[in-house]
């Protein structure tokens, strides 16, 4: 089946919507850098970013605006497609970035934000804080006392939220005191993927897998992320985060809230949030006497991704020699970064799948009907979905189904009119 590629690099005319000021703190950090200035980027050529809006970059880093240009341009054309940038679109992006260096910890900086934003309390503003959650509730703080809060402003929290419940909690108090529950955003931009929101489609809106997505039918699940990327610079931060926080209790707890929640009354977030809500609390948690029976932790080792050679963990800048994860489970786990090379949700069904599935796939004869298994595979955007007989390397015929990703108007989970599955 022919794989439907989107339009990319493309003005799609006119910006339109009401402008807004983003400020973007840690902005010189690795998530600003490679996920989030691309994506304003592509949302400028979208069309979405509105007259008069703004893109202020904050960091502690002293540096000019120019040369912050320069470096979310060298970024931007390492992370884009090609045929996405161009010099005229980036000029008319780069004109809305401005850079302001800000430390999070001295109130007085704050003081330049307040001049910048002064007259402009009418305009949406938001708080992007892509920092470390320790930060959190002292730059909301700062925010508040500079008066930079104002009726449209909204903030943003990155994952993870603090280092346990407790701070969690803590962080919660602490932003909401200053902010409304309807203006704070917790985010976990993982589910902003195309591949994730085409996994939602497929759960809910496809006929042949959504009768079969039940616990009677399906003996176990297997999330597999694989990527090349190591802790990219990110050692110090890392080591202090680890693999739990920084992807398994956000992105791939999500991943199994998708494939095991009821289906949501709507599209609606606060229905699709209460659905997730109660796999969550369903969920049998991991003792302290489990954790040496029930999880496999390592460190990676140094070796090498399309031919050249990458460090190990303990090899990497930022990472202290004694780091050790038998110590501290958080402290250097099996590590991935944000950026994954392939996501594989391996279906294990108990039982014989109906002749439309099965009829993408000849099992080996030895095998019994009972082995099949099905395997979703994300890459590069597009969803390919994989039927193979558990357990065998031969004797089988694949057929892979790539599911185009949707477009900007029509998000691909989203149930059409009268078309909400039922149990």
């Amino acid at each position: 089946m022919q794989k439907l590629e989107p339009q990319v690099g493309q003005q799609s005319g006119p910006p339109t919507g009401a402008p807004f000021d983003l400020l973007l703190f840690g902005a010189t950090g690795d998530l600003a850098l490679r996920k989030l200035v691309p994506a304003l980027y592509r949302r400028h050529l979208a069309g979405q970013v509105g007259p008069g809006s703004r893109v202020l970059a904050v960091a502690r880093t002293s540096q000019s605006r120019e040369v912050y240009i320069a470096q979310i341009e060298e970024t931007c054309r390492k992370y884009l497609r090609p045929e996405e940038f161009s010099a005229e679109r980036w000029k008319s992006f780069a004109a809305l970035v401005d850079y302001v260096t800000v430390d999070a910890t001295q109130s007085q900086d704050f003081k330049k934000l307040s001049a910048l934003l002064a007259g402009r309390e009418d305009v949406v503003r938001v708080l992007f804080l892509s920092t470390a959650p320790s930060l959190f509730t002292l730059t909301c703080n700062h925010l508040a006392a500079a008066g930079l809060v104002t009726p449209k402003s909204r903030v943003v929290l990155e994952k993870p939220l603090g280092q346990d419940r407790t701070s969690a909690e803590a962080i919660n108090r602490s932003v909401g005191a200053i902010f409304a529950e309807h203006q704070i955003y917790r985010i976990d931009h993982y589910l902003g993927k195309e591949t994730v929101q085409n996994l939602i489609a497929l759960r809910f809106g496809n006929t042949l897998f959504e009768p079969l997505w039940r616990r009677g039918s399906i003996r176990h699940v297997q999330i597999t992320v694989a990527e090349q990327l190591g802790v990219e610079g990110r050692g110090q931060f890392y080591d202090q985060t680890g693999a739990l926080r920084d992807m398994v209790q956000s992105h791939l707890l999500q991943l199994v809230c998708i494939l095991a929640m009821e289906p949501p009354a709507s599209s609606d977030p606060d229905a699709v949030r209460d659905e997730k809500l109660k796999v969550l609390r369903a969920l049998r948690p991991i003792l302290d006497r489990d954790v040496q029976t029930k999880t496999v932790r390592a460190h990676y080792k140094a070796g090498a991704v399309n031919g050249q050679p990458v460090p190990g963990y303990l090899d990497e800048a930022g990472v202290p020699a004694d780091s050790w994860y038998q110590d501290k489970l958080e402290g250097g786990g099996i590590l991935f970064s944000d950026v994954c090379h392939f996501i594989d949700l391996a279906i294990y069904f108990a039982q014989s799948l109906p002749v439309e599935v099965s009829a993408f796939a000849t099992p080996d004869p030895g095998h019994r009907e009972e082995s099949w298994a099905i395997t979703l595979h994300f890459a590069n955007g597009g969803l390919g979905v994989v039927h193979y007989v558990c357990g065998s390397q031969k004797g089988l015929e694949r057929e892979t189904i790539e599911i185009p990703p949707g477009d900007d108007e029509t998000p691909p989970w989203r149930f059409p009119a009268g078309s909400r599955p039922q149990n």
